[in-house]
């Protein structure tokens, strides 16, 4: 059994390590290249994210538009300073994203509330239909 402290320490770092992950993807994804993609790897890999080969997946999949795995990103990020950056240079760049996360959300885009309800990510282009990925 760990104590409180301990058990910070051990928050604090997982959720820098997520934070650098995330930073890494970003820095990737903006000017792709070898030495990005190590680092966006080795990040993923440290932070406990995935394997190296899912990370290089994932990372294919991002760069190719992948949609659905952009939204997994953003629910992943959904507590993150770089959401909006990353938003910025996914395919959803000039959407409205609603992000819920069993009542946690957030709405990038427009300073409205969303409904609490399970896990979705939420694509609105403006100001036609609603995309809707299950996360779960």
């Amino acid at each position: 059994m760990s104590d409180g402290p301990s058990q910070g320490y051990e928050a604090e770092r997982n959720r820098k390590a997520v934070e650098d992950y995330l930073r890494a993807i970003e820095v990737y994804i903006r000017r792709p290249d070898n030495a990005g993609l190590f680092f966006a790897v080795d990040t993923g890999v440290k932070a406990g994210i995935k394997s190296r080969t899912e990370v290089r997946e994932f990372l294919g999949r991002l760069r190719e538009g992948d949609r659905l795995e952009w939204a997994k990103l953003f629910y992943r990020a959904l507590n993150s300073a770089r959401l909006k950056n990353l938003k910025e240079i996914s395919p959803f760049a000039d959407k409205m994203l609603i992000i819920n996360r069993y009542g946690e959300q957030r709405v990038i885009g427009f300073d409205v509330s969303a409904p609490p309800m399970s896990s979705k990510v939420f694509v609105l282009p403006m100001p036609s239909s609603v995309e809707i990925f299950n996360i779960e």
